[in-house]
């Protein structure tokens, strides 16, 4: 899709492409949800066969983020899903560590839009956050599909940034934007770019298993080495935060010396 046919479109839509690692892109003004657009093209007669399709909104009136949580995503943030075909739908645990994968990526993206004022934290929080001094600033969804019985499988990876948007009273002091930050408008199309270029290489990693992208991670992170306490399905699990291992489940020490591999849960 070009911009030029697009009116009011915020993006240069064929640099992104041409700079980027998407076959395609599927613009609209306003969506219900970029993953639920995504995963609807995912299993239509017209699905793309390249990949990643990317799925690009102005401002998503349902964002949604794990366990149906709301996603607040205004004009203004980045609002985006990423579309993979691929032969074999994935696990669990390999859902999870693209959730990793993708948080790396937008990590070092921002790490490099905030390096101008070298006074700010950027960490990633398991399982698929990333924080700037200790407020939200991206949530990561990643959800599949079969896009036909017994044939191929779609995974679609979603991003949501704060950028340039407005963060509503109620969420101040948990949530921040990269304006708010840096105390100026961001070019959101050049950070639309660059997070895309930084997690196709993160997602290249996850795709080869590559044993550097857990260390990274865990380089991201904070607190690893200290008590934490993880909220699970089946309850509260507390101990010694020891990072991450290489299917992204997050490892809690206990008193005992033994460890328990947290698959899904909240660290509070």
């Amino acid at each position: 899709m070009s911009s030029s046919s697009v009116p009011d479109c915020t993006f240069n839509l064929d640099a992104v492409q041409k700079k980027t690692f998407v076959s395609d892109i599927v613009y609209r003004q306003t969506v219900n949800s970029t993953n639920d657009l995504a995963l609807t093209i995912a299993t239509s007669d017209h699905h793309p066969e390249d990949s990643p399709v990317l799925v690009l909104a102005e401002e998503q009136l349902s964002g949604r983020g794990r366990q149906g949580r709301r996603w607040e995503s205004s004009r203004g943030s980045l609002t985006f899903s990423l579309l993979f075909s691929l032969e074999a739908a994935p696990g669990p645990t390999r859902v999870a560590s693209l959730s990793l994968a993708t948080a790396v990526g937008v990590h070092t993206a921002l790490t490099e839009l905030l390096t101008q004022d070298n006074n700010h934290s950027v960490i990633v929080k398991w399982p698929n956050d990333v924080l700037v001094d200790n407020r939200k600033i991206c949530g990561i969804l990643v959800e599949t599909t079969t896009v036909s019985p017994g044939s191929s499988h779609a995974v679609v990876v979603g991003v949501g940034i704060n950028v340039n948007n407005q963060i509503v009273d109620a969420l101040q002091a948990q949530a921040t934007s990269l304006a708010e930050q840096l105390g100026q408008p961001v070019d959101i199309d050049a950070c639309l770019v660059k997070v895309l270029q930084h997690v196709a290489t993160t997602i290249d990693g996850w795709q080869e298993s590559l044993p550097e992208l857990v260390d990274r991670w865990n380089r991201a992170s904070e607190g690893i080495g200290q008590l934490i306490a993880v909220e699970t399905p089946t309850g509260f699990v507390s101990g010694t935060n020891q990072g991450i291992d290489d299917s992204g489940c997050l490892l809690v020490k206990q008193p005992d010396s033994s460890v328990i591999r947290v698959t899904s849960g909240t660290v509070r």
